[in-house]
This record gives structure tokens, C-alpha cells and sequence, in this order.
């Protein structure tokens, strides 16, 4: 019994693996019952609140999830051109300069050489345990090496989860709720004719403004 609790606590959790449809659509179910519930809560107080109201009792939350279907589509394609964009961006560009590959190879056989020397200026004069400090001492440029390409794959991580991000708000959480914002004045209600009244009066205005202008005064022919 006690080994089997000490290797639950040293052991690593598994972690659940899931997609990314499957991530967004459970953040989408959750904020749909929540903005229903704020419907609810709010219907009695403004006309918007209660066509909401009865939005969902007639299948709001439906045409959301279909909305979400079609907007998810669009996001996976255009994910997947920028991940195999950013996937190939490194290994084209260092199969390209090939300069630049050269020096990066000469400079960790460079690194090594300068560990060995510094190695053995330090610990002058010739010993055996030169023969244990050699490998010590590559293997120490080695891991700096790997420090540093650690931090440039790690930029990379969180420059394609920027983009990602940005992705995820101009093709799916950016047109779903401009679809929900504008659902109220475009589902046949009093509040769609009231913006299309309110579309047309400066345009009437305008022309009543035409008719009604005074007439050109008449010009004077010059004596």
C-alpha cells in the first residue's frame, strides 16, 4: 500500500487529451447556459433581454452551435495553412542559407575548442584526469548549445500560439458574436423594422433637404 501511494505521487498525471472542437465546444455550451440564465434573470427589465427569452425557448442556442459548426470549419483551414506556414518557415530558411548552417556548425566545434583549451590552460599541467575532464568540458558546450536552441524553439512556440490566438478571435469567437449581437435587430422582430427606419431617415432626410433648398440666386451680368 505504501508503494503504490509513492508511486502515485512521484508518478506524472496523465494528462487528458483533447481536441481543439472539443475544447471550444464545451466553452460555447457553457456560454450559452450562462447567457440564457442572464436572459432569464433579465427579461422583465428591457425588450432585448426578453426577445432573447424567447430566442432560446425557440432554438437560439441550435442555430448558435450550427453558426459555431460553420465558423470552426474556416478556423481549422486557415490553422492549418498557418501551422504548416510556421513548420516549414525554419528548416526552408536554414536549407537556404546555407552560409548561415555552416557557421552555426563551425561555431559549436569552435565552442569545443575553446572548452578544451580553457580546460586545459586551467589545469596545466598534463595529468591523466585531462582524459575525464575532455568530455566534460564538450559536454558542457553541448548543453549551452541545446540552452540556447531551447530558447529559440520556445519563441517560436509562443509566437505560433500568438498567432493561433489571434486566429481564433478573427475567424471563430469574432464573427460568432458579431452573428449573436446582430440576432436580435435580423429575426423578423419589431426591432429589425425599427433599424431599418432608422437605416432610412437620414437618407430621407437628405433628400427633403434637396427639395426644400433655396434656388440659386441669379447672376449679375458684369456692366
Amino acid at each position: 500500500m505504501a508503494r503504490e501511494f509513492v508511486t502515485k505521487t512521484l508518478v506524472r498525471p496523465q494528462m487528458p487529451n483533447l481536441s481543439e472542437h472539443t475544447i471550444c465546444s464545451a466553452a460555447l455550451a457553457a456560454w450559452l447556459d450562462g447567457l440564457q440564465a442572464e436572459t432569464l434573470r433579465r427579461s422583465g427589465t428591457h425588450p432585448i433581454w426578453k426577445q432573447l427569452a424567447h430566442g432560446f425557448d425557440a432554438g437560439l442556442k441550435m442555430q448558435a452551435q450550427d453558426r459555431f459548426g460553420q465558423e470552426f470549419r474556416s478556423f481549422e483551414l486557415k490553422e492549418t495553412d498557418e501551422l504548416d506556414r510556421a513548420a516549414r518557415a525554419v528548416p526552408e530558411y536554414l536549407s537556404q542559407s546555407h552560409g548561415l548552417l555552416n557557421t552555426l556548425r563551425l561555431g559549436t566545434v569552435a565552442l569545443d575548442v575553446c572548452a578544451v583549451g580553457g580546460m586545459l590552460y586551467a589545469t596545466w599541467l598534463p595529468a591523466w584526469y585531462h582524459l575525464l575532464l575532455l568530455p566534460v568540458a564538450v559536454s558542457a558546450t553541448r548543453q549551452a548549445v541545446e540552452v540556447a536552441v531551447t530558447q529559440v524553439v520556445d519563441s517560436g512556440r509562443n509566437r505560433v500560439r500568438h498567432q493561433r490566438e489571434t486566429l481564433l478571435v478573427e475567424h471563430l469567437t469574432g464573427p460568432l458574436a458579431k452573428w449573436l449581437g446582430d440576432w436580435p435587430t435580423s429575426s423578423g422582430s419589431t426591432l429589425e423594422k425599427l433599424q431599418q427606419v432608422l437605416g432610412r431617415v437620414p437618407q430621407t432626410i437628405r433628400e427633403l433637404s434637396g427639395f426644400v433648398s433655396p434656388p440659386p440666386a441669379p447672376t449679375v451680368p458684369a456692366a
